[in-house]
């Protein structure tokens, strides 16, 4: 199909014009705010995963060690088990691993493609470099990207596949801080934003208010009556949004 065009112009096909385009024009059809955090996010991911690549240290799991040495007194009493289990025992293999989810998350966002998956990957990186004493910025990471998610779940009204997708992880953000609650360390208002029990108890809380927040929209969508809902799209539909 062709389109024509006025005051001379050449004509454009639209078939043409969507493959050329690397990022999907869904992306530009969002709300500002959307697409600047969204686009931001994903250069600050690629740029992690930059340097990480070009780093002599981080493929043979040197920098990941000196990291956790670091960062040993202020990890998590239960993230202490996938520490010595899953991550010392493999840590070539988890370098390698973290370098190629932040490129592939990175990329995700900035073009616009599998955004929800991109994001639950990059919140699940977030959450073990918190658990591990990492706070800073993986907290304003995660609650930037739990609010771009949350916000692509709204937009899925009345799927079936978005309401299991928030009750899981409304679940599992009361879960994590429920076990994050006996780790507690202190309250004192100058300490207590960088204690990650702190943060995982809160974050547990804002996750289960999201989430129901998210949860009524989804079922009554303010564009629709309850009566007028539309029929469920597949779950790959909202991982490629």
């Amino acid at each position: 199909m062709i389109t024509l065009t006025t005051d001379n112009q050449r004509p454009i096909r639209p078939e043409r014009s969507a493959r050329l385009s690397l990022a999907h024009p869904r992306l530009f059809n969002r709300p500002a705010w959307v697409v600047i955090t969204q686009l931001f996010f994903g250069m600050g991911w690629i740029r992690a995963a930059t340097e990480k690549l070009i780093s002599p240290t981080w493929l043979d799991g040197t920098t990941i060690t000196s990291f956790l040495a670091a960062h040993e007194n202020s990890t998590l009493g239960w993230y202490h088990w996938v520490v010595d289990s899953v991550v010392s025992p493999h840590i070539s293999v988890i370098a390698l691993v973290v370098l190629l989810s932040q490129f592939g998350v990175g990329i995700s966002l900035v073009f616009s493609r599998f955004v929800g998956l991109g994001l639950i990957v990059g919140m699940f990186l977030n959450l073990n470099f918190l658990a591990a004493g990492a706070v800073n910025p993986s907290v304003f990471y995660i609650l930037s990207q739990g609010a771009l998610l949350l916000w692509l779940a709204e937009q899925r009204s009345s799927a079936r596949s978005t309401r299991l997708g928030l009750s899981l992880l409304a679940a599992g953000g009361a879960a994590i801080g429920l076990i994050s609650l006996p780790y507690v360390s202190t309250l004192h208002p100058t300490n207590v934003v960088e204690d990650p029990a702190v943060l995982f108890v809160v974050g547990g809380i804002l996750t289960v208010m999201g989430c129901g927040v998210a949860l009524r929209r989804v079922a009554y969508p303010a564009s629709l009556e309850p009566t007028q809902m539309t029929s469920a799209p597949p779950i790959s539909s909202f991982l490629r949004s």
